[in-house]
């Protein structure tokens, strides 16, 4: 667990490039480290993530697209900070422990 804490921790960006997903902890995990993740435009990833807001999106399976968005992503350092933090946002609020349990009990209540 402390090497994966080290690869994060060294990244600019964390590049997901998926071809087909349920769902991504990779990607909740990429969010808690605090990294921006490019993210392939699969229905689970959008959910998470907006484009160009707390995350960025390139065509599935599309190489010159995701070569394209990785350049144009890391040349724009500003850019990059505001959707890291944006990011960082989503993760805590959305997809917290606080807002977990409330899910949590509304479901309960529902029963």
């Amino acid at each position: 667990h402390e090497d994966v804490e080290h690869y994060y921790c060294a990244s600019d960006l964390v590049v997901l490039p998926y071809k087909k997903i349920y769902q991504s902890g990779v990607l909740m995990m990429t969010l808690s480290y605090e990294r921006p993740a490019l993210v392939s435009d699969l229905p689970p990833l959008i959910e998470v993530i907006t484009d160009n807001e707390n995350g960025f999106l390139f065509a599935s399976e599309d190489e010159e697209d995701l070569t394209d968005k990785i350049i144009k992503i890391i040349s724009d350092k500003e850019n990059l900070e505001k959707v890291r933090l944006k990011g960082i946002e989503t993760v805590n609020t959305k997809y917290g422990w606080d807002e977990i349990g409330r899910l949590t009990k509304k479901a309960y209540q529902t029963l």
